[in-house]
């Protein structure tokens, strides 16, 4: 088709050349009254030409043009009757023209036109391949509209309701509802018509339907008398159809989208500015394939009109997952998949490289067929060091190799527990001390006991330290100190830092602080860029030895956060820093005021709002649980006009549990609420988070949320 305005036509005029209209496409709008699926009409097509007489099957001009739309990998045809008069011999033929053709060399040489590439615009391409398809059906609809003149959305809106109906199969994304006519019927389009002067043979279309992308063919009769005998083609009527449906199917597998397009751009897939679809640069060259007439296509790489060529076998091959965490002395294993993408099946080799030699990887089968699978085992040996490894797996077939990149985490054997973080062993186990440090139990910031380092009497630099793994999971350090330092930050300080051991880096977590207020306070940092690796922290304190003013600091409540992993929640700690993977409604924002790492997500204003709230919907793991998140509310009201809630809906059941029930109160205390949700394992689920205000002006409520997590 040339350049559509929304649907791809064949139409009937004197010229074989068609170039794309300069009418831009109206907006698309809505169906009304289709209850069934919402429906956005495609419109508008860019009429294709009728032949007065052979083209040439090339020219230096012709290319299609990939701008970064969608294509169908394995088309499949669902044949539509409309009603029960279409012509015998394509009712009874029709069948086997798409049965016979969709599995043959005329499908093989369009893997040119797969979609691994960079797009016009520089954009990715959608990472699709083209193969054969399969007749998907052959169905007669009874029709709700009977009149001999139709628009081109009342068709769009007859297929809908058919297939809302139960009546059509529901649309994959691979299918396209290829529709005949009976005789007497005649389709209006765009402002022309079919069989007639000026008019079209056929077109294909796109329309959205609850969302998607639903493609269609649209094939008045070509019997004697009716217009399109004598301007659709030069053999027989049921030849030319299949020509023409040819035309249209090939056209709707490389630019399944060109219904929606109103620019040359996105949604197009592929495309020629100057000469459109791929069968309008080759438009009535007929060929034969399969015992069936259908239409020349243009191939980039023959630079011809074709119907079929030699094609290589190919394969393309990748890992699932690509990244896997593991302590050492354990395995972990990957799905190795491939699939033909041009030619047939060929036998592959599988090998891996990049590993270190604490690492081996073992495949199951080592060698496999094009289209089949193996798993990847990796086995962490006990000396593996915490670190990220990158590898890579290579397929090297009979025709072709490809390679797909892929990666482990070791995070290590000690599970990156800080040990006796919390001092209430009444000791420094796990502790390394350097000049004065011990433990005391006369002061602390939760139970009994804390770590004082440096001395009541002059003394000079002390430390504590401990070295552990970071979990892969880990998101952020926290600790408490207590600095006792009467002198000035010139001379005295408390300061505290992390090592990593992998890549030999080190950060501040608490800079060179002298203060004697008697106040414990929380110092918390992001170390989600160590996670997985060998770390050291360091909690130090310094003393100049002056006589009169000795400082020391206290430590207290050593904690590493982690969020699960796998945990299908994007972004539940809110450390991204923004609202990112969340969907907002009212009024929220990223809040400093954290329960863990340096954010949390605050739902509500501190002036007076309404009903706000954050959801995200996700698929909840075979294997969870539990759901648990950390609130704080705000609430100067009552529970009877303002409040906190959460709760979680099942999307396959539509049952929804309360994960916290409103809560009001104003304490400024993180409360940790959770939900036991093993019945909803599996299943699509929605999380939102809530804050309900009255709007009262001297009372506004807020919440802030933060480590949501699914384990």
């Amino acid at each position: 088709m040339a350049m559509s305005r929304a649907v791809s036509v064949v139409a009937i005029t004197a010229l074989w050349a068609c170039g794309p209209t300069s009418n831009q496409p109206k907006a698309l709008v809505s169906s009304e009254g289709l209850a069934e699926a919402e429906l956005i009409f495609g419109e508008h097509p860019h009429p294709m030409p009728l032949f007065g007489g052979p083209r040439s099957d090339t020219a230096d001009v012709n290319h299609l043009n990939y701008y970064g739309g969608v294509v169908l990998s394995n088309v499949a045809a669902v044949v539509v009757f409309w009603g029960p008069n279409v012509n015998a011999t394509t009712r009874s033929q029709i069948g086997g023209f798409y049965s016979a053709v969709t599995n043959s060399p005329y499908m093989d040489w369009l893997s040119e036109y797969n979609t691994f590439i960079t797009a016009q615009d520089g954009g990715p391409g959608s990472n699709q391949s083209i193969g054969r398809g399969t007749l998907a059906g052959t169905v007669t609809i009874t029709p709700s509209r009977t009149g001999t003149t139709l628009q081109d959305t009342e068709i769009q809106a007859e297929l809908n309701s058919q297939i809302s109906g139960g009546f059509l199969p529901a649309p994959t994304a691979n299918t396209v509802y290829m529709t005949y006519f009976p005789p007497g019927i005649r389709i209006i389009m765009g402002g022309t018509q079919s069989c007639a002067s000026g008019g079209f043979c056929a077109y294909h279309g796109t329309f959205r339907r609850s969302g998607s992308s639903t493609f269609y063919g649209v094939m008045p009769d070509m019997g004697p008398g009716s217009g399109c005998d004598v301007g659709c083609g030069n053999s027989t009527p049921f030849n030319n159809l299949t020509s023409v449906s040819s035309h249209e199917m090939i056209e709707t597998v490389t630019d399944a989208d060109v219904g929606l397009a109103t620019v040359i751009g996105r949604p197009l897939a592929w495309y020629d500015p100057v000469n459109g679809e791929i069968g309008d640069i080759c438009n009535g060259i007929q060929g034969s394939i399969a015992g069936y007439t259908v239409q020349k296509e243009w191939s980039n790489v023959s630079g011809a009109c074709i119907v079929s060529r030699t094609v290589s076998n190919d394969f393309s091959i990748s890992l699932n997952p690509t990244s896997q965490s593991t302590p050492p002395g354990s395995t972990t294993s990957y799905t190795v998949n491939t699939a033909i993408i041009s030619g047939s099946a060929q036998i592959i080799n599988l090998s891996i490289s990049g590993l270190p030699s604490s690492i081996t990887g073992t495949f199951s089968p080592a060698t496999i067929t094009a289209g089949g699978s193996s798993t990847l085992t990796l086995t962490v040996s006990g000396g593996a060091l915490p670190a990220t490894y990158n590898f890579s797996v290579t397929g090297t077939g009979t025709s072709a190799t490809h390679s797909t990149p892929g990666s482990v985490i070791v995070t290590g054997s000690t599970g990156g527990i800080v040990v006796n973080g919390d001092f209430e062993t009444g000791d420094l186990t796990g502790w390394t001390p350097s000049g004065t440090a011990m433990v005391v139990g006369t002061i602390s910031h939760s139970g009994s006991f804390s770590a004082q380092v440096g001395s009541t009497s002059p003394s000079g630099d002390s430390s504590i330290s401990q070295t552990f793994d970071l979990p892969a999971t880990a998101t952020s350090l926290s600790f408490f100190y207590q600095v006792v330092c009467p002198d000035t930050v010139t001379y005295d300080w408390a300061t505290a830092t992390l090592q990593d051991n992998i890549t030999l880096t080190t950060v501040t977590l608490l800079p060179p602080t002298c203060t004697n207020t008697g106040l414990w306070v929380q110092v918390t940092a992001d170390v989600s860029t160590m996670a997985g690796h060998n770390v050291t922290l360091t909690l130090s304190n310094h003393d100049d030895g002056y006589p009169t003013d000795p400082t020391y600091t206290y430590y207290d409540d050593v904690v590493v956060s982690t969020v699960p992993a796998g945990s299908p929640l994007v972004n539940g700690d809110f450390e991204t820093g923004d609202l990112s993977s969340w969907s907002l409604s009212g009024i929220g924002s990223i809040s400093m005021v954290p329960h863990s790492g340096s954010y949390s997500a605050q739902v509500g204003s501190t002036s007076p709002s309404t009903e706000s709230a954050l959801s995200q919907t996700f698929t909840v793991p075979p294997t969870a649980g539990t759901l648990s998140l950390w609130y704080q509310v705000h609430c100067p009201d009552t529970i009877t006009y303002d409040w906190a809630t959460a709760t979680l809906r099942d999307n396959v059941t539509s049952i929804t549990i309360t994960v916290l029930p409103p809560t009001c109160n104003n304490n400024g205390v993180w409360v940790q609420a959770s939900a036991n949700i093993a019945s909803m394992a599996g299943h699509s689920a929605t999380l939102t988070l809530i804050n309900h205000d009255d709007n009262y002006p001297t009372d506004p409520t807020y919440t802030l949320y933060d480590d949501v997590i699914v384990q």
